[in-house]
């Protein structure tokens, strides 16, 4: 019994000098980051650049499926028909490697990563 009773004070004491140690460290360093990194400095955005222009551009088209039924295509995790809106602009053509939208200011088109490239048989 008093061997269990030892064990179990050894215990907790391990546990609370460990955390305590714990604390006192830089919190979740990365174990693989070089010793003299350090983080680039955050550079402000350009203030030419229009809040519209920036959503458009972060628009990730990754997805297409085209059928006899229904065409959809994948744009930031959603699947959108053609007829469907984001953002204000409709969704007016799907094809296999780019996407279609218009609005009554123009014409935004979003080609899927990875299309432009070819394999060249031989």
């Amino acid at each position: 019994m008093a061997r269990l009773v030892m064990f179990s004070i050894s215990v907790m004491v391990f546990f609370t000098t460990a955390t305590v140690f714990a604390s006192e460290q830089d919190p979740l360093v990365d174990p693989l980051r070089p010793s003299r990194f350090q983080a680039p400095e955050t550079v402000p955005s350009a203030p030419s650049v229009t809040k519209k222009a920036e959503e458009v551009s972060s628009w990730q088209f990754t997805t297409v499926l085209i059928s006899n039924e229904r065409s959809v295509a994948v744009i930031n995790g959603q699947a959108f028909q053609v007829g469907d809106v984001l953002e204000g602009y409709r969704l007016v053509e799907i094809s296999t490697d780019k996407v279609v939208f218009k609005n009554s200011q123009g014409k935004r088109v979003l080609k899927r990563a990875g299309t432009g490239l070819r394999k060249t048989i031989r």
